[in-house]
């Protein structure tokens, strides 16, 4: 009789059974760790197991009982650990990027959806054959560019792209749906293309969407900058939904007013939609009068244009409150300028949310006496008076862990996507065997590239020598 049991048996065994189990077991105050344990199997003989089961019950139940309740424990405080991680962190909750707002303004119509759709799938057509890439790249100068829905930035690439070589991509896709070089599956859908992308509604989203998403873009990259404060971000936000409100009926109207013209250009015909006549009710005199094409197109426009100045207005508000509180530790110079009671407002602010972490009383004393110190030679930014801080001395820990936690704070969370972003290209098909940790370490020298192209390897390879010598100087 042979039995197969799992590490978990093997832990309860130990004591009895060292010769025919592995030792290879964790142990941390005093109890077994089960849950780092790699699953191993173990080859018993009959006479073991039964040896095991009749002399080792009671054991086993206790000892299962305190396992339990270790691991419960265990997990509990590392729960609340990390909880206060994190609420510390979330307690000044950085505003999303544009991908969360850009994506709920396309999706105030079918229309503008299926509009990304097509564009995507113009690109998806050429780049899947290597002879359409080279039919296009004969009659455009920029290459297409596809659109995601993770990185806002690229819809307005390829928006960009498609308006600039519109013509070229028109020429190339009715020579293939022409030419006898290209399978029939080709043909198909280079005609199936044609008749999207020669349609009223999306030339006027493509007229409409073009310059919208250029102001968008430069916004943010600009909030993707390292050094982009709370003050900063604020103002560029606010720029971008004033632009957006101040050209809100000329861009609707001008992208209507040049998709017919386009339309009149290539003998596109505007299809009018059969209008569903709604019941007259007691007390109405005349029906609803039905929008035309050109109307019925600006309402979308202008309903989507709404949507995305709500969006970044609410950023913007939020950025604001964050840099009304907190925005003066970011401008040394002001903060140093700033009355004792004016400085005791902004640290009993601070105290509230870290209250934890940081003393009120403490940090404005700290403020006070840094102040004196820095009369004649201020920092002009935070990163500069928290380095100061660190160079000299232990002192002044409410204010380092004050400056350390704001600059924390993404102001977009464009540093996150780029991680997951850099993850596909760490871990590829070919190391789909990688370990968590070594792929932990990898992302994270990958993220910080800057400082470990600064770093001297020369004293750490000689310091990992050193400890893996197995020869050592008598």
């Amino acid at each position: 009789m042979a039995v197969y049991l799992c590490a978990r048996t093997q832990v309860k065994m130990k004591s009895d059974f060292s010769d025919e189990v592995s030792e290879n077991v964790g142990v941390h105050q005093g109890f077994y760790l089960l849950v780092a344990m790699p699953p191993k199997r173990v080859r018993l003989s009959g006479s073991a197991y039964k040896k095991m089961r009749k002399k080792r019950k009671m054991e086993d139940e206790k000892l299962a009982g305190s396992l339990e309740t270790f691991i419960v424990t265990t997990k509990k405080s590392e729960t609340c650990v990390l909880n206060e991680d994190l609420n510390a962190i979330s307690k000044f909750e950085s505003p999303e990027g544009f991908n969360g707002g850009g994506a709920d303004a396309v999706k105030t119509d079918v229309g503008s959806m299926t509009f990304f759709n097509v564009l995507n799938e113009v690109f998806n057509f050429f780049s899947r054959s290597t002879e359409r890439w080279d039919a296009l790249k004969k009659v455009t100068a920029i290459t297409l560019k596809s659109s995601t829905d993770t990185r806002w930035s690229s819809r307005a690439d390829a928006t960009n792209a498609l308006e600039t070589e519109f013509n070229g991509v028109l020429e190339s896709l009715e020579n293939i749906s022409s030419s006898d070089n290209f399978t029939a599956g080709s043909r198909a859908d280079s005609e199936a293309l044609l008749k999207g992308i020669l349609s009223f509604e999306f030339l006027a989203f493509l007229s409409f969407w073009t310059p919208v998403l250029r102001k968008v873009d430069i916004v943010q990259k600009r909030l993707q900058c390292p050094e982009m404060t709370f003050k900063d971000a604020h103002e560029d936000l606010e720029a971008l939904a004033t632009w957006l409100q101040e050209n809100r009926d000329n861009s609707a109207q001008e992208a209507v007013t040049k998709s017919i013209e386009l339309c009149n250009k290539w003998d596109v015909e505007i299809a009018i939609k059969r209008v569903r006549r709604k019941k007259c009710m007691p007390g109405e005199l005349a029906r609803d009068e039905p929008l035309t094409p050109h109307l019925d197109m600006k309402r979308k426009l202008l309903l989507a244009v709404d949507r995305l100045v709500v969006e970044v207005q609410s950023r913007s508000a939020r950025l604001q409150e964050i840099d009304g509180r907190f925005g003066v530790l970011f401008r040394p110079q002001e903060l140093f300028c700033k009355t004792e009671q004016e400085i005791d407002a902004v640290c009993k602010d601070m105290a509230q949310k870290y209250d934890e972490d940081i003393s009120s009383s403490e940090l404005c004393q700290e403020v006070q006496d840094l102040k004196f110190l820095l009369k004649k030679r201020t920092p002009e930014t935070a990163p500069e008076l928290l380095a100061f801080i660190d160079k000299y001395g232990e002192g002044f820990a409410n204010l380092r862990v004050a400056l350390r936690r704001l600059l924390t704070v993404g102001i977009s969370v464009a540093s996150c996507e780029r991680s997951f972003s850099k993850l596909k290209l760490i871990k590829t098909y070919l190391r789909s065997s990688m370990g968590q940790d070594r792929l932990s370490n990898l992302a994270l020298l990958s993220t910080e590239s800057d400082t470990l192209m600064d770093m001297n390897f020369d004293g750490i390879i000689h310091e990992f020598a050193r400890s893996k010598a197995r020869k050592f100087l008598m």
